[in-house]
């Protein structure tokens, strides 16, 4: 989840929850019980293979995925909309466990060789467990509440600490995928 190694985790984890990721492991509906309470689990998802692809991409750290710094990299990519095929958010780390200053966001498309400053990076090639964020995109950070609610609930597979991708589908269609343990 963007850390550099397991104690750099453990560290913020027991910073933010007081308590370590293994004893939350073991108590998790005691330790989230204030979030439990307050989220909706309803919802669908499925298990999918991506295929690896090569994307160009720019990382920037956004106070809490603050959108106003996502949509002002995002217009420095498509000063007009849409321009570009297919278009993937990489999210490094989960706003939920990391420092809220310290969320970091990528803009990924799949041409970029013009783009200065852009990297090309490869992302998907695994299997992830995929949910839709359906509405703008101001609200997306519900659906990623939803998602940890029902995984801390009613866990049916293990999570990978690789990146979380985003696929802008459509207007207000996001895909959200989240890597499995393999």
């Amino acid at each position: 989840m963007g850390y550099f190694n397991i104690q750099s985790f453990s560290k913020a984890f027991k910073k933010q929850y007081e308590v370590s990721p293994a004893e939350a492991r073991k108590q998790k509906k005691e330790v989230f019980k204030t979030f439990i309470a307050t989220g909706n689990t309803d919802l669908k998802f499925e298990i999918r293979y991506k295929d690896a692809m090569t994307v160009y991409c720019k990382f920037i750290k956004a106070k809490d995925y603050n959108n106003p710094e996502i949509d002002a990299l995002w217009k420095e990519i498509e000063p007009e909309n849409e321009i570009y095929e297919a278009a993937y958010g990489i999210i490094r780390d989960q706003p939920l466990i990391t420092s809220h200053s310290h969320c970091r966001y990528g803009a990924a498309v799949l041409s970029g060789d013009s783009l200065k400053g852009f990297s090309k990076q490869d992302i998907f090639g695994r299997k992830y467990v995929r949910f839709t964020h359906e509405g703008p995109y101001e609200n997306i950070l519900e659906t990623y509440r939803s998602f940890y609610l029902f995984w801390l609930t009613e866990q049916h597979f293990l999570l990978d600490n690789s990146d979380v991708i985003e696929e802008y589908a459509e207007p207000e269609i996001t895909h959200i995928y989240f890597p499995l343990h393999e």
